[in-house]
């Protein structure tokens, strides 16, 4: 079983949820009292609570409400400008793939409960394009954290369908992992997400309409995206560390990775600073050097396996041994292997 205990979301974010869940028509005393939240006060942006926070919160809402699937019906409600720490900045990339890198390139600043995976594939002269989701615990805890995937899942098609308005739906298919235990909730899943939805799949998978990939969106602005995606990498690099000390690493690594393996050594001389000292200050940062590079590396994979690189290739360019060592990561990583993925 995963340690869940590094999955985090933002106080202010928890708090956005909630005011949906009052919007719902959970008893908002109750609801305050019941998680001790206090909607008056104005949580510093770096404040985070657990993902058990979250998942409490929806289940005390789906007793309140008697409402099963509540995650659904939430995840509807919070559109892209509800919390804009990173919302908003998704309305001016130029298409569906440049909006999938910016998400994961900012969604950390949110919530760490998962990602989602952009997994593409040319069919004659178009793109078919899926997204799966990939929480970050494991599957043994699916059940116990249905509601936060429900959550999450109904929020992202809702964002892929507003995002692509200019042409039509966005999202054609949902397949989720559940074993629906109420049959009769089968109909709501599918009204809530307005596609056919496969249930006791093997993957959170999100199905885009055929070729919409790289159709350019109706609000794709450039100038004002650069000037967005500038704010968030110096607030990136703030939640980071409070020096900024573990951006720096993780930039670092990203440059030296491209040409040779990275070592803390390399960084430190890179940095001016002694290896010790380096060592020290992640750790005071309550990170270490191996905890950024083997992120950086999860990363890069992610990029390089939706493009169909050679698996052999992959485990080179991330410096890893041979590909062996490069699928034991992966699987570390996802709990499946390379070639699970992408199937």
């Amino acid at each position: 079983m995963k340690n869940i205990g590094h999955i985090t979301v933002a106080r202010a974010y928890l708090i956005e949820v909630a005011k949906i869940l009052i919007q719902l028509g959970v008893d908002q005393a109750e609801l305050f009292a019941e998680l001790a939240i206090d909607p008056s006060t104005r949580p510093h942006p770096k404040e985070r609570v657990s993902l058990g926070d979250l998942s409490d919160l929806l289940n005390f809402a789906k007793k309140n409400l008697n409402n099963p699937v509540v995650g659904l019906h939430a995840g509807a409600r919070f559109r892209i400008a509800t919390y804009n720490t990173v919302g908003n900045i998704l309305g001016f990339c130029q298409d569906l793939e440049e909006a999938a890198f910016i998400n994961r390139r900012y969604a950390g600043l949110v919530h760490t409960i998962g990602v989602l995976h952009l997994i593409k594939e040319n069919s004659g002269d178009k793109v078919e394009a899926r997204f799966i989701w990939l929480p970050n615990f494991g599957p043994e805890s699916d059940h116990k954290y249905c509601l936060v995937n429900d959550y999450v899942l109904t929020n992202y098609v809702y964002t892929i369908n507003w995002l692509a308005w200019g042409f039509g739906r966005g999202v054609r298919k949902v397949s989720l992992r559940h074993q629906l235990s109420q049959k009769n909730l089968a109909g709501e899943y599918e009204r809530m997400f307005g596609c056919p939805v496969e249930f006791d799949a093997a993957d959170y998978t999100v199905e885009l309409e055929s070729g919409i990939l790289n159709m350019p969106l109706p609000t794709a602005n450039p100038a004002k995206l650069a000037i967005l995606r500038a704010k968030h990498e110096t607030v990136l690099a703030s939640h980071n560390g409070l020096d900024s000390l573990q951006f720096r690493v993780e930039q670092k690594i990203r440059e030296i990775i491209q040409s040779e393996k990275p070592s803390i050594e390399i960084v430190a001389r890179e940095l001016d600073q002694p290896v010790r000292s380096l060592k020290r200050r992640l750790k005071d940062n309550q990170t270490s050097f191996r905890a950024i590079s083997e992120q950086v590396k999860k990363d890069l994979s992610d990029s390089l396996i939706t493009e169909n690189v050679p698996l052999a290739q992959i485990a080179q360019s991330l410096w890893y041994s041979d590909q062996a060592a490069f699928t034991r990561a992966f699987k570390n990583w996802y709990d499946v292997t390379p070639g699970q993925y992408r199937r």
